[in-house]
């Protein structure tokens, strides 16, 4: 993401209000995510099954981003370890 992006979520993330926000975003990406590809994997067949699948893994991608990315690491802090 771009740095103007990084600079939104470390001004978010600032506040205690910010970061419980981001954390319950990350929470409901899990488990929406988790609840689709189970979804998908044991109650669904055909291309909806791939479907189900597909959002769930975009939604446990989302999440991971979410979680990690306002802690994030810079290109800069691997070269300073």
């Amino acid at each position: 993401m771009p740095d103007t992006m990084r600079n939104v979520l470390d001004q978010i993330v600032a506040y205690r209000l910010g970061a419980v926000t981001v954390l319950l975003v990350a929470a409901f990406l899990e488990a929406y995510g988790d609840s689709c590809f189970q979804g998908g994997l044991y109650r669904s067949s055909g291309m909806t099954r791939f479907f189900t699948m597909l959002v769930g893994a975009v939604s446990l991608a989302a999440y991971g981003l979410v979680v990690n990315y306002p802690a994030g690491t810079s290109a800069d802090s691997w070269e300073s370890t």
